[in-house]
């Protein structure tokens, strides 16, 4: 086998240890990516973050909860919102879905707490301010809720 002018065959020998060294880079990459293998410490806080094994895993949990929530079962749309919330807890739509579950079963608190982790993770959420802002003039704090309202 010659790749380039002038250069030297490989040997097979070389061709089959380089075949094996490049399968076994592409498992390691598919382990670290579509497995729960993939563990990492964060730069900011030391904590070890568990990439969740695929993104149509998180889909699922987001229309499942989003079905229980429709449906008005709300401690069943909170038990799958969590789930996916404890895999990975950048998700803001799962996080949305646990706001209005917990809001709509009174606990506001918790509601309240949902949704300010959705305007960390992204802050031109305007829904996630307009749920604030509905939730504390419910209430009755109208000067809280009119601070949110306005960054809606």
């Amino acid at each position: 086998m010659v790749f380039f002018k002038n250069t030297k065959p490989f040997s097979s020998t070389t061709v089959i240890l380089r075949l094996i060294i490049m399968i076994s880079i592409s498992v390691i990459v598919f382990m670290i990516f579509f497995t729960e293998a993939g563990r990492v410490k964060s730069k900011s806080t030391g904590e070890t973050i568990v990439f969740p094994k695929t993104t149509k895993t998180t889909d699922s949990l987001i229309e499942n909860a989003q079905k229980a929530l429709n449906s008005r079962q709300f401690s069943k749309a909170l038990e799958i919102s969590s789930q996916g919330i404890r895999n990975d807890s950048t998700v803001a739509g799962l996080l949305n879905i646990q706001a209005t579950a917990y809001a709509s079963q009174g606990r506001y608190a918790l509601a309240i707490e949902s949704l300010k982790k959705i305007t960390k993770l992204e802050p031109e959420s305007a829904i996630a301010y307009l749920n604030l802002g509905g939730i504390y003039t419910k209430l009755g704090n109208f000067e809280q809720a009119e601070i949110y309202l306005k960054q809606a």
